[in-house]
């Protein structure tokens, strides 16, 4: 597959520290490869606002549906915002290895409709985070060969733009993996892990 520009959707429900971090680890990245990075915002407020001061190289969001958007509500939006071939998600408790957006771009093949990597620890201090931790991504922790595998999960993960328009009226609703990834699939499309995709799930969470 040709090479192609990389749209990063952030659904930004919590904000705060979490978003920013994320944000500060992909920075450098998505300027040196000219990559788009969209924080669809329900938060609003001071978040909002240090969005538009610190952070200039994102295109910001507003979710206006009437009601407290969902997490896949905001994702919706993102795609349908979105210039890029790929359209990359990752949850904003998650930080970025280097060369992130780059082995997205050079991991993409012919046929793929997703690819994705694991999530992993960021060697927490406490008990309580290491639970979220796994009861959260069980299924989604190394070892993490490289191949075809269906289970791959909505907090890193890249999909081809335009199969996600074509099932966009399912897009903002239930989780992605269980609602779309079946759709996916029943079109021939593949799915690839990327071990290289690794993220870093952080905390802390009360």
């Amino acid at each position: 597959m040709k090479s192609q520009s990389v749209s990063v959707v952030i659904a930004s429900g919590a904000g705060g520290e979490f978003l920013f971090r994320c944000l500060d680890s992909l920075k450098g990245q998505a300027l040196a490869e000219r990559a788009e990075v969209i924080v669809v915002d329900r938060c609003g407020g001071k978040t909002l606002a240090r969005l538009e001061e610190e952070h200039p190289f994102v295109t910001v969001v507003k979710a206006k549906l009437g009601h407290r958007p969902s997490v896949p509500e905001l994702r919706m939006l993102g795609v349908k915002r979105a210039g890029g071939g790929i359209v990359a998600v990752i949850e904003e408790h998650c930080v970025v290895p280097p060369h992130w957006i780059q082995t997205i771009r050079s991991s993409f093949e012919d046929g793929c409709f997703a690819i994705g990597g694991p999530v992993l620890d960021n060697n927490f201090n406490r008990i309580r985070d290491w639970v979220v931790y796994f009861s959260e991504y069980h299924n989604y922790l190394p070892p993490w060969d490289n191949g075809e595998r269906y289970a791959l999960n909505g907090a890193n993960i890249a999909y081809h733009r335009q199969k996600l328009l074509e099932h966009q009226d399912v897009l903002g609703s239930g989780y992605w993996e269980v609602v779309l990834h079946p759709l996916l699939a029943q079109s021939g499309g593949i799915f690839r892990s990327v071990p290289q995709m690794g993220v870093y799930h952080t905390g802390p969470f009360d």
